[in-house]
């Protein structure tokens, strides 16, 4: 027997589902009672799934992989679901987020740009410079405080930017009276905990605003905010916020409750910002040191999904620009010393997926593995326990293949006497067997010539799995002459003890 509201028509159910709440009720209420209500829940007419991103895609819904995938794991679900269970299945959705947002702030740059450039082109220099002191004069005002942003001051400044051509031009420097970093710390990031729907409101105006200031002029992009010892530009404070989820000049909060409005609204201007530097000054340095900070402030995964998938989104669209520039020469020192941070960030924080994802990038493998950096690489990877297991799962991983080829790896991990590790690289490859070191020393000659202390377990271990005792380094010496030297007394007492070698051989001189 047909239930009451089994008998309705799809119209007038899409109705009531529209009124019976958000997202995530909606689904859980009425996605799995059967196959009608499962299919009018992921029609298009009532579009929940791009609701639940918060996109407006409405025409072209199903044009997206992500969101067919979703649609057909839901569409076979036939009985009740947990939150729990019913977010996992909405996650990929959330990634949707970011890529669109940046993609629709590229066409919304490009086209403002364009016009606002059409515009100052016509003017004369007298007027340029007497339109930009009109602008500059109105920018000054923010130094007054938020309560200066109204609708009636936006489209003031809207107004002077894109139809009179003005200009807004700010010092970089931190010590600046006012500049744009400065306002949009002064003005937006600093609000990130505020609760207030008026706050949430102004800080859409304040994404308007912004964003009509950084067309006037992206450059502005490089101006600089005080941080104790120097200045930082605003990119920095837009991943401190996103990614610490505190504003830099405030004291860190052990629960955060964030502002979603204000969150979004800060995580739209950061990508929008990202599009003005892409399409005007963009350079190789600049783009590595926005990757670097933001993996260095990288946490443990969030637990709202938003918040989660978000800051997934930006690793990803920020390590996608970082690859463009993959065959540029950039400053070495500063990588081989920024790398190490965001290393033990990573580690620290058991984000195997991020380094996973960055290493799929030829200029991250060669950052992370270059002669100068592997070894502070392996230091960082074994200085603990759980170090060491998450490296032993990187060994796993073929994302990391390039890690595991690197001929000074096996080397320096028996420099350390990390068997453990040796163990799970050599039973990956035996091919690491037969790798030399400068000398011509294989690993086995190695561990005999050049590593101290106790070694007759890894021995042990480097002869079951198939060692040659017989190859010679390039001083001519083999495995057993190795173990005849008198530093090596000791070594082959131990060996002989643990029955590794026979007990008669090898005797010494």
């Amino acid at each position: 027997m047909l239930s009451t509201l089994e008998i309705l028509p799809d119209e007038i159910l899409i109705m009531i589902f529209t009124y019976s709440g958000d997202v995530i009720t909606i689904l859980r209420a009425f996605l799995g009672l059967n196959r009608r209500f499962n299919r009018i829940l992921l029609d298009k007419r009532l579009h929940l799934l791009s609701d639940f991103v918060q996109i407006n895609i409405r025409d072209d819904y199903y044009k997206f992989d992500v969101i067919q995938q979703v649609s057909q794991r839901l569409l076979i679900i036939n009985g009740p679901m947990d939150k729990k269970h019913l977010c996992q299945l909405l996650q990929p959705l959330l990634s949707l987020y970011t890529q669109h947002k940046y993609l629709q702030s590229q066409l919304e740059f490009e086209y403002e740009y364009h016009k606002f450039l059409s515009v100052r082109q016509q003017l004369s220099d007298d007027q340029r410079t007497a339109i930009d002191l009109e602008l500059e004069t109105e920018f000054n005002e923010l130094r007054n405080g938020v309560n200066i942003v109204t609708e009636t001051y936006v489209e003031r400044i809207r107004s002077l930017v894109l139809n009179e051509g003005a200009k807004l031009v700010c010092e970089n420097n931190e010590l600046t009276q006012f500049n744009l970093c400065q306002a949009i710390n002064n003005l937006l990031l600093q609000f990130i905990y505020e609760k207030s729907k008026q706050q949430s409101a102004l800080a859409k105006l304040c994404l308007k605003l912004f964003k009509i200031l950084l067309i006037s002029n992206p450059s502005n992009m490089k101006n600089r905010d005080y941080v104790g010892n120097g200045g930082c530009d605003v990119s920095y404070f837009f991943i401190c916020v996103i990614f610490h989820l505190q504003h830099f000049y405030h004291s860190r909060v052990s629960t955060p409750l964030v502002n979603m409005d204000i969150y979004r609204a800060i995580v739209d201007l950061f990508l929008f910002a990202m599009q003005c530097q892409k399409q005007t000054f963009q350079d190789a340095n600049h783009i590595k040191r926005i990757m670097f900070n933001m993996l260095n402030m990288v946490e443990q995964t969030h637990k709202n999904m938003f918040i989660q998938a978000t800051q997934w989104g930006i690793v990803q669209i920020i390590a996608d620009e970082y690859s463009l520039f993959e065959h540029e020469t950039s400053d070495d020192y500063y990588c081989s010393y920024a790398i190490r941070g965001v290393l033990k960030n990573l580690m620290k924080n058991s984000r195997i997926d991020i380094l996973r994802y960055i290493c799929r990038h030829s200029t991250f493998q060669d950052d992370i593995s270059s002669p100068g950096n592997i070894r502070e690489t392996v230091n960082i990877l074994t200085s603990g326990r759980s170090h060491r297991r998450l490296f032993c799962e990187i060994l796993n991983d073929e994302s990391f293949d390039f890690l595991r080829s690197n001929k000074t790896l096996i080397f320096i991990l028996l420099d350390k006497k990390e068997r453990q590790i040796v163990e799970n690289l050599v039973n990956r490859s035996r091919d690491v067997l037969n790798q030399l070191d400068a000398d011509g020393n294989d690993p086995l000659l190695h561990v005999c010539l050049k590593v101290a202390g106790c070694r007759h377990r890894i021995i042990e271990y480097l002869l079951k799995m198939g060692s040659n005792t017989e190859r010679r380094n390039f001083e001519g010496r083999n495995f057993t002459d190795a173990l005849q030297l008198p530093r090596n007394e000791k070594l082959l007492k131990h060996l002989r003890e643990h029955e590794i070698i026979a007990p008669r051989a090898m005797q010494v001189g």
